[in-house]
């Protein structure tokens, strides 16, 4: 069985290393294999530009697997209407403390600050 993982950070991400890249290599036993995609890396130097190309490249690679798994990365509704369309098992996998992570999205951060 082969699995498409969109993950919120690298294995150096706490909820990342602890909910998906910790089990990998039990799962492999069981002839589950990974393909994970990264969806937030430090070292991107263009943020924006690089988190929507590897939702695409997440929504095309997609089309090639039956079961998606997306951990704690909010996708726009257009790309969650595509992936239901194409795929029966899709695993959401959202942290209990998703609250405490900050919209990366907006571009003044400054709200956040009392």
């Amino acid at each position: 069985m082969r699995v498409l993982v969109l993950t919120f950070g690298d294995n150096t991400v706490a909820s990342s290393r602890t909910r998906i890249f910790q089990y990998t290599p039990y799962l492999k036993e069981y002839g589950i294999t990974f393909n994970i995609i990264v969806c937030f890396k430090k070292s991107d130097s263009i943020f924006f530009l690089n988190k929507y190309l590897r939702l695409l490249y997440f929504l095309f690679l997609s089309l090639f697997y039956k079961t998606v798994v997306i951990q704690k990365v909010l996708i726009p509704p257009i790309m969650v209407n595509i992936l239901r369309k194409f795929h029966k098992k899709i695993i959401y996998d959202f942290d209990d403390a998703m609250y405490t992570t900050q919209d990366d999205l907006k571009a003044d951060k400054s709200e956040y600050y009392f």
